[in-house]
């Protein structure tokens, strides 16, 4: 029911809201989920999220203190993962650790362990070339 601007248009302002020193676990979080379903409703929604530093901004609330904030960060890079800079991203050992952490730590978060490992099953894939 939206049209493209009306997608797009609030972006910038959620991401700003991820990485501002002063939000809220609870207003990441609710930004997250927000990206989290613009980032499986199109392309250029991937797209612009990736274009306003969105990868570098998801990647590093993975690493959040806060339970609901991991999980929804993870669940946004799992929207986005067929993305050649996502797939790049997890071709980097550093970050692909994290993401396995992440999927074994079932018996403690599971809803972050299942987008953890059904983002691995998607970018499993990969051949490891960067696409065009």
């Amino acid at each position: 029911m939206l049209s493209d601007r009306q997608r797009l248009a609030p972006i910038t302002g959620l991401l700003w809201l991820c990485r501002h020193p002063k939000a809220t676990n609870l207003q990441q979080f609710e930004s997250l989920l927000a990206l989290t379903n613009l980032a499986s409703y199109e392309e250029d929604c991937v797209e612009a999220i990736i274009g306003n530093q969105g990868l570098k901004c998801l990647l590093s609330l993975q690493f959040s203190d806060h339970l609901l904030v991991r999980r929804a960060a993870t669940e946004a890079l799992c929207n986005m993962v067929y993305h050649p800079r996502v797939l790049a991203s997890l071709r980097n050992p550093d970050t692909l650790k994290l993401w396995l952490a992440l999927a074994e730590d079932y018996e403690r978060d599971l809803p972050t362990a299942r987008a953890a490992a059904g983002g691995l099953a998607m970018a499993s894939k990969d051949e490891g070339k960067e696409r065009k």
